[in-house]
């Protein structure tokens, strides 16, 4: 094949034709080869994004050939390709009269009006190319759209009716009027679209679906269940609709009625699973609002079910774990996540969620390897960051506590959320790298941004017990935040060792008991502190052996070993 050929085959067939015209004599038929030669390094250069030496082969071809339609079109697509629209617009109003069955160049120029913003032009050439073809469906689409784009909608809604009345009932045609009149707020006629798509195909249940669905959308509920009823009527074992009609629920407080309701449905594998849980979001959401283990326990029923029908799905998992949370069972809401996250590790609130479960819990050794995990697949959510940081350094890696410390306020929005939990963890490395100005500063500066954040109070009074400062202003902290969040393991500690500071012995050992109930894999130093608490109370053998529990899981204070050895306290 030549080159010529090559050239030619991909530049406009129109100026072939002209050259394949009948010759009057020699002299023509070597004038059109010198003009196709012309056209066809014209279109060599437009093709390789050489623009302005083709528009300048194009022009010495139109001052040959005045009339050279094809060579206007390949002018017009040069400028098009420069983005100078209007040039490409007056070629091509020049080159469609002398070529007026071409409809390549119309479509071309209703292109070229678009990228103007004249729709209503790019709108009336497709109007014309509908009266030349009139059973072309994309003519149809084409016109509606620019009329849509000019904001001319009534206009755009009767091209579909002639689109209908040429080529009879078409779902596009009726989805998109449809989409049309929602948005011109006309729902009457919106659901009209939708009821003709019905009446025209009444055993097509995806038709009645969307009906149904529309009704519920604008609130219509009577509508939509008499919708749902029919389809229940055409198809029994129809799951969408079985749960859509399941038990009625209003706000009579028959929720648990109407969650038992919902159990024959779920039970159904061909109903999607997306559309069970979107029943089951409104609960949830109304279980961590109010902590209600009732209204929980009734919605992990339907939870339950999910596992079984749709084996391999992560849902029902971290659905159960948001219930069991939000109604204060925490070791089982860690399971349910845990699972879920073997299952699917691609949502990172199902990984915040664990995460704050184990911190909140001290354990931070778990806690520093979920935390990796979660890095592994989101690296740059700050909150991961956050609690791969308190991991850290709450296990001893202070350097890289720090290096995480400053990545992440780097990435968190300054005075947000983060970035006070951030400062807070920046306060506690300050003390415990013994720079305690800079640890009450931070810690200040962390309380203002969030003053009423579990986290960074418990933190907060810690610290000050540790330093040996305040102690009142921790005791405000501890009380603050055992109201707000009465199982966080940091406060409790924090409010326990107050208590022995204080003397008040049994409130300490009631504290410490329960964070340690709480704390599975038991710091070293709250494990000596209950040990503290029980020998005040008089119980030196328990206290003994909270004491070598401390020291089995490394505790290393300075009185430790000699409280063991005598089996008695020790300042």
């Amino acid at each position: 094949m030549s080159k010529t050929f090559f050239w030619t085959a991909a530049c406009t067939v129109g100026y072939l034709v002209l050259l394949l015209q009948p010759a009057r004599g020699q002299q023509i038929s070597e004038a059109s080869i010198s003009l196709e030669k012309i056209f066809v390094d014209a279109c060599r250069e437009r093709l390789i994004g050489n623009y302005d030496k083709a528009i300048i082969l194009l022009e010495d071809l139109l001052k040959k050939d005045y009339r050279n339609h094809a060579a206007m079109y390949e002018l017009a697509r040069v400028y098009d390709a420069q983005g100078k629209h209007e040039p490409a617009e007056l070629q091509l109003l020049k080159a469609i009269p002398l070529a007026p069955d071409n409809d390549w160049y119309k479509k071309f120029l209703a292109d070229v009006y678009q990228k103007q913003g004249k729709f209503l032009a790019a709108a009336a050439i497709y109007e014309q190319l509908v009266k030349k073809e009139p059973h072309n469906e994309q003519y149809y689409f084409k016109w509606a759209y620019f009329l849509v784009k000019a904001n001319a909608v009534d206009r755009a809604i009767k091209v579909y009716d002639e689109l209908e009345k040429q080529n009879g009932i078409h779902e596009e045609a009726v989805r998109r009027k449809h989409a049309l009149y929602i948005g011109m707020g006309n729902n009457k006629k919106a659901a009209e679209e939708l009821q003709r798509l019905v009446s025209a195909y009444p055993k097509r249940l995806e038709y009645r679906h969307l009906l149904a669905s529309f009704y519920e959308q604008i609130g219509d509920k009577a509508k939509a269940m008499a919708e749902y009823r029919q389809i229940l009527s055409l198809a029994p074992g129809d799951a969408k609709a079985q749960i859509a009609l399941a038990g009625g629920r209003n706000t009579q407080n028959d929720d648990l009625a109407y969650l038992q309701s919902l159990k024959s449905a779920f039970e159904n594998p061909t109903a999607a699973i997306d559309l069970k849980i979107g029943k089951l979001l409104p609960f949830i959401q109304q279980v961590a609002d109010t902590h209600e283990a009732t209204l929980a326990d009734a919605v992990i029923k339907l939870t339950d079910i999910l596992e079984k029908v749709h084996p391999g799905e992560a849902k029902p998992l971290a659905a159960a774990g948001d219930l069991l949370y939000h109604s204060g069972r925490k070791p089982q809401a860690l399971a349910k996540y845990q699972k879920a996250l073997q299952l699917d590790k691609a949502v990172f609130a199902v990984w915040e969620q664990t995460l704050t479960i184990l911190y909140e819990a001290g354990q931070y050794k778990a806690l520093l390897k979920t935390a990796e995990d979660a890095l592994d697949y989101f690296p740059n959510k700050v909150m991961a960051q956050y609690f791969y940081a308190a991991a850290l350094l709450e296990t001893g890696q202070s350097q890289e506590a720090a290096r995480t410390i400053e990545q992440a306020l780097l990435m968190a929005p300054d005075k947000s959320l983060p970035y006070a939990l951030l400062q807070g963890l920046k306060a506690a490395l300050a003390c415990l790298q013994k720079s305690n100005n800079a640890c009450t500063t931070d810690f200040e500066t962390a309380e203002k941004l969030a003053p009423n954040v579990p986290y960074i109070l418990a933190n907060y009074a810690y610290y000050l017990c540790l330093l040996n400062e305040q102690p009142d202003k921790a005791k405000q902290l501890t009380e603050k935040v055992l109201k707000l969040q009465p199982d966080l393991v940091r406060n409790l500690h924090a409010a326990g060792w107050l208590a022995l500071k204080n003397k008040d012995y049994p409130a300490a050992r009631n504290l410490l008991g329960k964070a340690v109930q709480i704390n599975e894999e038991t710091d070293p130093l709250l494990l000596e502190h209950l040990g503290d608490a029980c020998y005040q109370t008089g119980d030196v053998n328990v206290a003994v052996s909270w004491w070598a529990k401390a020291q089995a899981k490394g505790g290393r204070s300075a009185t430790l070993e000699r409280k063991i050895a005598e089996r008695k306290y020790a300042e």
